[in-house]
């Protein structure tokens, strides 16, 4: 007897030191709790994946004892034009493998993962074949515009706004291994099923890495996330409590080429302080404010920034909150329009400089910057370069003046009918 309650103590302790599941990630996925990710956490990318550390073989796709399967919980957001979507992968590339935004949802592109067998939940209108919107299909080796299964499975619209179930089954045929199945289902009722063997993907001697990848383009950043556990588990992202429950976000441009920001918040969970980030080309973000969070209440707060750095053309902005404990999330990206009162503005910050001087350079109509110099007061100039042409009417130039001697300049940009210049001291 007293050797059965040994074994039994011995049992529970072996279990109960046992390492949870961890998890790899690339592209800066959000993180609130359990095993929920934000696919599209941070602007700066936009394309994430997370991995399952607790790796597979393909032998273990190949025991035929029993099937191998995923019950997990996707959300792709409220934005019919938001997002690209999601996809669920196996993979043999690497615990960061990655592969381009937009379309290739993550997985695909020039610089898709293979080898890999990735089940997309795609819910982008694709110019490929516009006949396809959202929908359930399968690819093979990061080829996204080719799907292996006979035809994809059309879905319903998945940016509604509502937490859906993907379950995922290998299903391992010893007697024909060509009809071996794999079969991805969305909330019981939409399936799509494809027969073959994995060794035609997948080799024996790498490590299969499982997970998610999720691709957006530009400013087209929807809410994507994931969840390994099942939905409303504990660490589903339905039941996770998110830091900052957003009310309201809005920008106005003023008369003065000003732009207000504002933004409201219902509750708030151990919030720090919130950052309000500026771009021209929704790519390059920068930090223009830092303001303080409430911490923790249920009451709603509002919030006010007025950015008085005369920007033209469009402007995107977002805001940025962080926790106590350094994490964060993203508010959603907005676009403004701020009109123009000369037809070339510049704007050089910090100001004074040291070191780094950036160039806000607008420009209107078919007026286009070619070329910005330095000049010292005493007229001699130190520094001409080339600007590249680009779309947006506005851009900044990040100038290296680390070797310029402390003093005044002047900073001129120049097109072909118009120039500006703007004052600068630098500083040791």
């Amino acid at each position: 007897m007293a050797k059965i309650y040994l074994f039994a103590i011995l049992l529970i302790s072996f279990f109960s030191v046992l390492p949870a599941q961890t998890y790899t990630t690339s592209g800066n996925p959000g993180h609130p709790g359990g095993t929920c990710y934000c696919m599209t956490n941070d602007p700066a990318f936009n394309a994430t994946s997370v991995w399952e550390n607790d790796n597979l073989f393909l032998a273990d796709f190949q025991d035929g004892s029993s099937d191998l399967e995923w019950t997990t919980e996707i959300y792709l957001g409220t934005d019919d034009d938001g997002g690209h979507g999601i996809a669920f992968v196996f993979q043999q590339e690497g615990p960061v493998a990655g592969g381009n935004a937009g379309n290739p949802l993550g997985y695909g592109g020039p610089s898709g993962i293979n080898p890999s067998v990735a089940i997309e939940i795609d819910t982008n209108d694709n110019t490929w074949d516009p006949t396809v919107d959202d929908h359930l299909a399968i690819h093979f080796n990061g080829d996204h515009q080719t799907m292996v299964s006979a035809t994809h499975t059309s879905l319903p619209n998945m940016e509604d706004g509502l937490y859906h179930e993907l379950y995922v089954i290998w299903h391992y045929d010893n007697v024909t291994p060509g009809k071996s199945t794999l079969t991805a289902t969305i909330d019981g009722t939409y399936s799509i099923v494809h027969e073959f063997d994995p060794a035609t993907i997948l080799n024996g001697t790498d490590l299969v890495y499982v997970g998610f990848t999720a691709g957006v383009n530009g400013v087209a950043h929807n809410e994507q996330k994931v969840s390994f556990d099942v939905p409303g588990g504990a660490g589903s992202c339905s039941a996770v409590t998110f830091p900052v429950e957003f009310l309201s976000f809005d920008t106005e441009a003023l008369e003065n080429q000003q732009v207000d920001v504002s933004w409201a918040t219902a509750s708030e969970l151990n919030n720090d302080y919130f950052e309000v980030l500026r771009s021209v080309d929704a790519n390059i973000w920068q930090t223009i404010t830092q303001v303080d969070g409430a911490g923790t209440t249920d009451d709603i707060n509002t919030y006010e920034f007025r950015d008085v750095v005369p920007f033209q053309g469009t402007v995107y902005y977002q805001i940025k909150q962080v926790d106590f404990n350094g994490s964060f999330s993203f508010s959603d990206i907005l676009e403004v329009e701020v009109g123009f009162e000369d037809p070339l503005q510049l704007v050089p910050y910090p100001n004074p400089a040291s070191g780094k001087l950036n160039l806000a350079i607008s420009s209107e109509g078919m007026v286009k910057p070619s070329r910005y110099m330095v000049h010292h007061i005493t007229g001699k100039q130190v520094m001409e370069q080339s600007l590249k042409e680009v779309s947006s009417r506005s851009q900044i130039v990040e100038v290296d003046i680390s070797h310029l001697t402390p003093g005044t300049y002047f900073v001129t940009v120049l097109s072909k009918s118009y120039k500006v210049s703007k004052q600068v001291v630098v500083l040791p």
